[in-house]
């Protein structure tokens, strides 16, 4: 999951330039090339490059004959704590597992092949688990809803924004044109003067059906204020996203066109 991987990234790239007293064993697909690798550790003593066909295996040996060779891999390390970016992966080092729960929204699906067994393996892996980091309150919550047994080990971290870097000034991601400006972009997108923006998937788990209602409830008490500011979701459409886009029309109606996706 793109999501998942820039926060891994970043994760790791702070935890390298911060930590001064730890070590860390980097585990690597081996389909990454030595100098990107490479370039990633730079010259920080404290990281060691592990390298694992997770590509092959996934395809060739998959399920659990893959994950138990894994975790010889990591046991073989003695590491103190295992830090994996999801539950549905399994626990490497039972005990000594951190996991980051980005998503819960696998954990409601009552149809799909598998899908019963998938949750219950989850929560047995998330039980295992060392300690828990949910990036929000919301996500928090779920994960209490599902397994109230685990939330004792819930701490929400919210996602960072390197604000340091560059490109987040500087890279257009909103089109292939880096000449596109912002009365292009309304006039492309018939947008008002001013909107408010939400962008992500269109999911459940996202709680997006709150801007909906807090922007139904102002059109209301103070139409006077929001009848010039569009309100935009922008993202592909994830579970649930059907049921709220019929619910975005009706109320794209109700406010005269103020609601767009």
């Amino acid at each position: 999951y793109s999501s998942a991987g820039h926060y891994v990234y970043y994760l790791v790239s702070e935890l390298l330039s911060r930590d001064e007293h730890n070590s860390y064993f980097l585990y690597f697909d081996s389909a990454l090339g030595k100098d990107a690798v490479s370039r990633f550790i730079s010259k920080n003593q404290k990281a060691l490059a592990r390298s694992f066909p997770f590509h092959s295996y996934s395809h060739e040996l998959r399920g659990k004959y893959s994950l138990e060779l894994f975790r010889a891999l990591v046991e073989r390390d003695r590491l103190d704590i295992f830090h994996e970016m999801s539950p549905e992966f399994g626990v490497a080092v039972p005990g000594k597992t951190v996991f980051t729960v980005n998503d819960v929204s696998l954990w409601g699906r009552e149809s799909g092949r598998g899908s019963e067994a998938k949750r219950e393996e989850i929560k047995k892996n998330l039980l295992a688990g060392k300690k828990i980091i949910a990036p929000t309150k919301f996500t928090k919550r779920e994960i209490g809803k599902y397994l109230p047994g685990a939330l004792k080990k819930v701490a929400v971290v919210p996602h960072g924004l390197d604000i340091s870097s560059h490109y987040v000034w500087t890279e257009d991601v909103l089109s292939p044109s880096d000449h596109l400006d912002k009365e292009e972009l309304r006039g492309m997108f018939k947008l008002r003067e001013k909107f408010i923006l939400s962008i992500g998937t269109i999911s459940t788990d996202k709680n997006q059906r709150v801007l909906l209602d807090a922007y139904r409830y102002i059109c209301k008490k103070f139409p006077d204020t929001i009848q010039d500011i569009d309100l935009v979701f922008a993202g592909a459409k994830g579970d649930g996203a059907n049921d709220f886009l019929r619910e975005l029309e009706n109320m794209n109606k109700e406010t005269g066109g103020g609601v767009k996706y």
